[in-house]
């Protein structure tokens, strides 16, 4: 067995010892839950119940199921259900639809025809109005238009293919916007990434600073003056890469109880590989940065600015570099950037 492998499972064995190193290790898992149970509790928008049994109000409902956007629709099982999930705050408001929906607005007897339970206090519960009788128009227009071309001979599957396709394309309403120097705007938004992988690059980014200070610690008690300065650099790089890689062990294991991983066995591969990558290069960055700094106190004193800067600059909560730029090539001096661009 080589010098270095020796090293290395001695600074595993003595990392395995200290209590600082525990407290981060069992940290990882416990943020990544805590993140990943807030982003699914966001996630899921804000709740409004829906209750219809056939007819264009059930089918209403189900089209509403599958929207998209600040809003989770979801269908009760019975109207006294939706009236106790408003009550009790799980439900922001509840709309019951009747079986004979689409017989009423044949005969314009529409008005008060859909039940809406709200508490008094809701002020979200008449945004909702609009996504709902927009869903519901959508639904009932080709009946209308099925009715009408029959009543002139058209081609009623024809006209219900075109009906769709003219809805869905975008064409019937369009905007483009221009810059102010006359080309097309482009769509720029923040994009959100999952928090829970960055907060972990993050952790394992300072504890290979942490882990440069122990080591500068121990040279200045002339731990390293039996050994030439060739291995030095090697042992201070495993040394640092022993902690980095166990933690990124507990990282790995966290991102798949989260389910934030990439999927299968090539994905799980491919989640070791960026980890072991960004360990090395973390533990060759602190290596370097104590030759730098020397001194355990500088290399602590360090923390607060690498730690803040990878945070803010890189894209940990928001990809902000896609606004500003020059954010973006501030956030390049941070190592946590490059593992985190690695997935998106």
């Amino acid at each position: 067995m080589s010098d270095g492998i020796i090293w290395f499972v001695l600074s595993c064995k003595r990392q395995l010892k200290k209590i600082s190193f525990f407290v981060i290790l069992f940290m990882i898992p416990i943020l990544l839950t805590a993140v990943s149970g807030m982003e699914q509790a966001e996630s899921e928008g804000i709740r409004i119940a829906l209750y219809g049994t056939k007819g264009l109000g059930m089918e209403t409902a189900e089209k509403l199921e599958s929207f998209s956007g600040a809003f989770s629709f979801y269908m009760a099982e019975s109207e006294e259900q939706l009236k106790q999930d408003v009550e009790t705050g799980r439900a922001e408001c509840g709309y019951v639809f009747p079986d004979d929906l689409e017989e009423r607005m044949k005969e314009n007897d529409f008005r008060r025809c859909i039940q809406i339970y709200s508490s008094p206090s809701s002020v979200l519960g008449p945004l909702t109005e609009e996504v709902v009788f927009s869903a519901m128009i959508e639904e009932y227009s080709p009946r209308v238009l099925s009715d009408y071309g029959e009543s002139l001979g058209w081609d009623t599957e024809e006209t219900r293919r075109l009906y769709e396709k003219y809805l869905s394309n975008g064409s019937t309403f369009s905007f483009e916007y221009e810059s102010a120097s006359g080309g097309a705007a482009e769509e720029n938004t923040f994009s959100m990434t999952f928090p829970g992988r960055g907060i972990g690059a993050v952790l394992l980014f300072i504890t290979g600073i942490f882990a440069a200070s122990g080591l500068a610690e121990d040279e200045k008690k002339g731990l390293f003056l039996s050994i030439s300065q060739s291995k030095r650099w090697k042992y201070c790089f495993l040394g640092i890469l022993a902690p980095v890689l166990m933690e990124s062990a507990a990282l790995l294991v966290s991102l798949c109880m989260t389910g934030a991983a990439l999927d299968g066995a090539c994905g799980l591969g491919k989640e070791a590989a960026a980890l072991a990558v960004y360990g090395s290069a973390i533990a060759a960055f602190c290596t370097a940065l104590k030759g730098i700094l020397k001194t355990p106190e500088a290399l602590i004193g360090s923390v607060p600015f690498f730690m803040i800067g990878s945070l803010a600059l890189c894209p940990v909560f928001i990809d902000a570099g896609r606004w500003i730029p020059a954010l973006d090539q501030a956030g390049k001096l941070f190592l946590p950037y490059y593992y985190l661009h690695f997935f998106g």
